[in-house]
């Protein structure tokens, strides 16, 4: 297949870019605040599961940190 025939197949066109471009920004605000939305969650999760892993089940017994 030749290059330029493949570029047309699979990359898009510069005016799908330059609208995609546009509704990134309108939308980008919105996006970053559900990405550190999901990142505090995640973080509160990790924070739980290390918690529940370091702190050992049994008195005497030394649970190896991760």
């Amino acid at each position: 297949m030749p290059e330029e025939a493949f570029k047309k197949s699979v990359l898009p066109s510069e005016e799908e870019c330059a609208t995609f471009i546009e509704a990134i920004k309108k939308k980008q605000l919105r996006v970053l605040l559900k990405v550190k939305k999901q990142l505090r969650v995640f973080a509160q999760s990790a924070t739980k599961q290390a918690v529940q892993v370091e702190s050992p089940k049994k008195k005497g017994r030394v649970t190896p940190s991760l």
